[in-house]
């Protein structure tokens, strides 16, 4: 108990450290491109970046699958088994990766016609850098197999090490070339060419830890692709969701007003390194939870899925306030005041819309780490087609801020069916919908009345930002949360 414990608490601990490398990056390469380029090379560079990240979405749910099997299998010394994973998800996600590709070509060779508003005289630039990040990106979702084998041994640092040392060197030869160029390609080679070495880096890493895989015949077991692909269903739905929820938010500004589309991508980097921390740290709990479910623990489960909702909901909620008090101070000095002006009221809403739908993410991990990942399809597909419809015709009426309403509209939908559905129908676990709504809701909204008071005093001028204020309503905040711990 105590070792798992300590593995637990070891793995949260360097995918925090990872993602704080994350974020550096995050914060760093946009305050130096919104400084350094043109308002339109750095709405096309946003644009580019989102239309590669979709290989990232059909990974299918594979890492976190081999994560899970491989740990099962270790739990239960099952090494000859391991190993079948592993060579059939790489075969798989490298057929996800071409296919990926291809896609993204169709989408770039059709971006005269789709996207009306980037400059004819960069139009081709535009397509070269989004071709090469997105080589890249479909090559590392191969690699992605090799992640998810060194999390399910539990060795969550080196993934950390390797991706963290990845992005941070890809922003440092980005800094160093926007000083010498404005070239979308020779950016799109220095962000692409880092993020392939960190892949690369740990492919190796894993052949050292299971020596069987120095010898992997790169062959699909069709046993294991259905058991796979059985196991994958929920989490594609789920991927193919967040490709519609967070996937397509820039894509659709540039479509209807592509001069907004940098002032969009300022906020929504913003929200996803908030997303991509959360994640982060509760991924560190996929394996420790798959290897309780695997030794019948359920009463441990249900108590790590109550600290980790109510913690998980109590950060995403405090980190959506501070926004609404210091967001635009914060986005002035980091990107400058146009960019400020313009991104501050996206980055309030989507902060909000991040924590209504966050409070239901450890419950979504739980299903995950017990193989109940299909139950809950049906709260990804409603937030996924809300999210977008909704997006897309509040785009056509109010402009870009109306893609961040849609994505409010779409989390309180998608929060919605998982309470009412979803959770009533996955009963391994003894967490119900009223521990759920306390949990990830309740208590958190009223252990941050202070600071949500303070907040709306701020934005209506009847009290001045300042430490005294913010320091007082943070220690009413940190006595309600010992009070209703």
């Amino acid at each position: 108990m105590d070792r798992l414990r300590h593995t637990t608490i070891k793995n949260a601990a360097f995918n925090v450290l990872r993602g704080c490398a994350m974020a550096l990056a995050a914060i760093v390469l946009p305050h130096y491109l919104t400084h350094s380029l043109s308002a339109p090379r750095f709405a096309a560079w946003s644009l580019l970046l989102q239309i590669a990240a979709y290989a990232s979405f059909l990974d299918f749910g594979l890492q976190t699958a081999v994560a899970r099997f491989v740990a099962q299998a270790m739990e239960l010394r099952q090494a000859e088994r391991g190993e079948d994973i592993v060579e059939t998800a790489f075969v798989m996600l490298s057929l996800a990766g071409i296919f990926a590709f291809a896609i993204i070509a169709v989408i770039t060779a059709c971006a005269h016609s789709f996207f009306v508003g980037v400059p004819p005289q960069m139009l081709r630039e535009f397509q070269m850098a989004t071709l090469l990040i997105s080589a890249g990106t479909a090559l590392n979702l191969a690699l992605s197999a090799f992640s998810g084998v060194l999390v399910g041994l539990h060795r969550n640092e080196l993934p950390a090490a390797a991706q963290g040392t990845a992005r941070a060197l890809g922003v440092i030869l980005a800094v160093l070339a926007v000083q010498r160029t404005q070239s979308l390609v020779v950016l799109a080679a220095c962000v692409a060419g880092t993020a392939l070495c960190g892949g690369i880096a740990q492919w190796l890493m894993a052949r050292r830890l299971m020596p069987s895989l120095r010898t992997m015949r790169f062959r699909l077991h069709h046993g294991l692709v259905r058991e796979l692909s059985h196991y994958c269903t929920g989490l594609t739905v789920w991927s193919l969701g967040m490709l519609l929820v967070s996937g397509l938010d820039v894509t659709i500004v540039a479509h209807y007003q592509f001069s907004a589309a940098g002032y969009y991508a300022v906020a929504a980097s913003v929200i996803a390194l908030m997303a991509g921390l959360n994640s982060t740290v509760l991924s560190a709990f996929l394996t420790p939870q798959a290897v309780l479910h695997a030794r019948g623990q359920r009463h441990r489960l249900s108590d790590v899925l109550r600290r980790t909702t109510r913690g998980s909901s109590l950060v995403n909620l405090y980190i959506a306030l501070m926004f609404l008090i210091l967001g635009l101070p914060l986005l002035r000095l980091w990107v400058g005041d146009v960019y400020a002006q313009r991104a501050l009221p996206v980055l309030i809403i989507l902060a909000f819309a991040q924590f209504i739908r966050l409070a239901g993410a450890p419950y979504c991990m739980m299903l995950i780490s017990t193989g109940q990942q299909n139950k809950g399809i049906l709260n990804g597909v409603v937030e996924a087609l809300v999210n977008l419809a909704a997006s897309l015709w509040l785009a056509s009426r109010i402009g870009y801020v109306g893609v961040a309403w849609g994505t409010m509209i779409g989390a309180v939908a998608g929060l919605v069916v998982l309470i009412t559905y979803t959770v009533p129908r996955t009963q391994l676990v003894r967490f119900g919908r009223i521990k759920l709504i306390d949990s990830g809701l309740v208590r958190p909204f009223v252990c941050l009345l202070p600071l949500l008071f303070y907040a709306l005093a701020v934005r209506d001028n009847l009290v001045p930002i300042g430490p005294v204020w913010l320091l007082t309503s943070i220690s009413a905040c940190l006595g309600l949360v010992w009070l209703f711990r």
